[in-house]
């Protein structure tokens, strides 16, 4: 005959320690007691702290080349400064709009052996067009992936910016050409 398991949990444990826990009495649901229990278990702690940001800055701005651009990255420095494996989300928020653009961009890799992730949109993701007041990356999620353990708490933002060309001033050059070579 098969004997019915379940999982315990150990109310209220302190474990920010480590400690030893050894089972006192144990019943079961026809109230007959345990007699051989086992010896105590040792449960040794190992402390991991969810992903938390450091410093969150953004490359130098940019000038629009159209589909040819490349935009800046965002810089995202999080502790610990390790290589870790992160599952992070974020959206765009147009600043002259005050709108975010349409969905969520993904990113999912490791960070540098200092922590850093290069969040890199790319044009496309940006809408396909510049603005001079910039682009603002607002992280909604990040996770390690490995741990599972999940960052929280409000993270900071930081612009992007990627800048229309100048026009070319084709009036007075031509003004200028027509001067020059005595064609007036």
């Amino acid at each position: 005959m098969g004997h019915p398991t379940t999982t315990y949990t150990i109310p209220a444990p302190n474990l920010g320690v480590n400690t030893t826990h050894t089972k006192t009495s144990l019943t079961d649901f026809n109230t007959c007691s345990g007699t051989s229990l086992g010896g105590p278990a040792t449960v040794n702690v190992q402390l991991t702290a969810p992903p938390s940001v450091e410093t969150f800055t953004a490359q130098a701005p940019v000038c629009d080349d159209g589909g040819a651009t490349n935009p800046p990255d965002a810089i995202l420095n999080l502790l610990p400064d390790q290589i870790e494996n992160y599952a992070i989300t974020y959206r765009l928020f147009r600043v002259s709009t005050a709108a975010f653009l349409p969905g969520s961009i993904n990113f999912t890799g490791n960070s540098s052996a200092a922590g850093v992730v290069n969040l890199a949109p790319t044009y496309a993701q940006f809408g396909g067009s510049n603005d001079p007041a910039g682009y603002q990356v607002v992280i909604t999620a990040i996770q390690n992936t490995v741990t599972l353990l999940r960052g929280s708490g409000s993270y900071q933002r930081t612009d992007l910016i990627i800048n229309p060309r100048p026009q070319f001033p084709l009036g007075r050059l031509t003004q200028r050409l027509v001067v020059y070579l005595g064609l007036e």
